[in-house]
């Protein structure tokens, strides 16, 4: 009677046992992997700006960790940064964890690079600049050229680069492989034109003090 009794509770307790863990499995596990799949309507995204597209398909709940692609385009058609094209398309039902994919323009305005070969390096940083792109330069000892001659340009003379892109100048220099912002340059070429004008102002002093003492002298001996 007592192994009865025993049993009895033994088949009860492990009865207790399955149901705790169907409703754990239930009420936790089950909806947190749903949760990792479930269903979402794309938003529509086109036409809008990079950044606030980004904002409305996180709410919409899409998660970029990996599952946000954009690719640049250039288009004359939109402006910098605008959302050409959205996959999937607006308005359908995907998995939260699926891969979206942008199309942005940038902008779609392209310049040539100028002519610049053998011009003085600020010369030559100022026709570039003018046309919307960067300048870096790039000094290295050829032995060929005065110092600051653009020796080489990339992209290459002629090429066509959309505004904003870099452009490097390797111009002669007695320094090797020195890589430096165009500022520095243009702040290096002051420097030394105010080195010029201080060593000019003392040398005009040192002659205002020569004939001054000059005409102490005369006055003096009459």
């Amino acid at each position: 009677m007592k192994n009865l009794k025993a049993f009895g509770i033994s088949v009860i307790l492990f009865i207790i046992f399955v149901w705790i863990v169907l409703l754990v499995t239930t009420k936790i596990v089950i909806p947190v992997k749903l949760d990792i799949g479930k269903s979402l309507i794309t938003p529509n995204v086109v036409n809008m700006e990079l950044s606030e597209a980004k904002q409305i398909l996180r709410k919409a709940g899409f998660a970029f960790q990996d599952s946000l692609a954009i690719e640049w385009v250039t288009s004359p058609n939109y402006p910098d940064r605008t959302v050409i094209s959205q996959t999937p398309v607006a308005n359908k039902i995907v998995k939260n964890n699926n891969r979206v994919r942008l199309e942005v323009s940038t902008g779609g305005k392209q310049v040539n690079i100028p002519l610049v070969l053998e011009d003085n390096a600020i010369n030559a940083s100022s026709k570039i600049k003018q046309l919307g792109l960067e300048v870096v330069f790039v000094r290295k000892n050829y032995g060929l050229f005065e110092q600051n001659t653009v020796v080489k340009v990339e992209p290459e003379v002629g090429s066509k680069v959309l505004k904003g892109s870099k452009v490097i100048l390797y111009i002669e220099s007695e320094y090797e492989d020195q890589v430096l912002e165009d500022q520095v340059l243009e702040n290096e070429k002051s420097d030394n034109e105010s080195s010029q004008i201080s060593t000019e102002d003392k040398d005009s002093n040192e002659i205002e003090m020569i004939d001054h003492s000059s005409l102490e002298e005369i006055l003096n001996n009459n």
